[in-house]
């Protein structure tokens, strides 16, 4: 039975139940499974750096995905959802991760946001629009975020893979670290090489560094 956990960055209480309720009606309705979403708190912050940074932390808390809304306003501040979201994207350009908004010309032309990552909130909010495009918009975020496990999934077999195998193809175990630090924005570069032995993992810092020069200098 799979699990899920969603991040709903939301500066209005009354909206954020209204989407936590339009998701979890999905889902119920479509999947067998738990769902679970990340409170997070938007009001008590006064700074961009530090709301980026409490997100950043809670990552490591296991959540699949972020919503943040395109506008954040409390009574304490105001922030730029998409600074937000460029802040994952930048550390990790796969992780999922969507901008609700009901001003989508307006963050297509003020952001480098892909287009499918821009989702329309009325839909979440108003039922007027029609209950098959929210379910299409959800189901969109719930794919996404199968897809993303199924990556993660796949490149730490094949690390695995290449763990155990004679003379350790480093160039492989690169390749596969390169692609899960596009996957995890917290990745942390010397988890895959935990189980192997020290002087193996002095000559992967060795590849490391030939490399970075290597691609320095193209």
């Amino acid at each position: 039975m799979d699990s899920y956990l969603i991040m709903l960055i939301e500066d209005d209480e009354t909206e954020k139940r209204m989407i936590r309720s339009t998701i979890k009606d999905w889902f119920q309705e479509n999947r067998i499974g738990n769902l679970d979403f990340y409170d997070f708190d938007i009001n008590q912050y006064t700074s961009l750096d530090e709301v980026i940074k409490k997100v950043f932390i809670d990552l490591d808390d296991g959540i699949d995905c972020i919503i943040v809304d395109y506008k954040l306003i409390t009574k304490k501040a105001r922030f730029d959802g998409n600074k937000i979201y460029d802040s994952l994207i930048s550390a990790a350009p796969q992780y999922p991760c969507i901008i609700l908004t009901n001003n989508v010309n307006e963050c297509k032309s003020t952001n480098e946001v892909d287009l499918d990552k821009i989702y329309v909130k009325r839909v979440f909010l108003d039922t007027d629009e029609g209950k098959e495009k929210s379910d299409s918009l959800v189901n969109n975020i719930f794919a996404n975020i199968d897809l993303h496990r199924s990556k993660i999934s796949a490149l730490e077999s094949a690390i695995n893979q290449a763990i155990s195998e004679p003379g350790l193809p480093f160039a492989k175990m690169l390749e596969c670290e390169e692609q899960i630090s596009r996957l995890i924005p917290n990745y942390r570069e010397d988890s895959i090489f935990d189980s192997v032995d020290e002087k193996y993992k002095l000559f992967i810092e060795i590849i490391k560094e030939m490399k970075k020069i290597v691609d320095d200098k193209i």
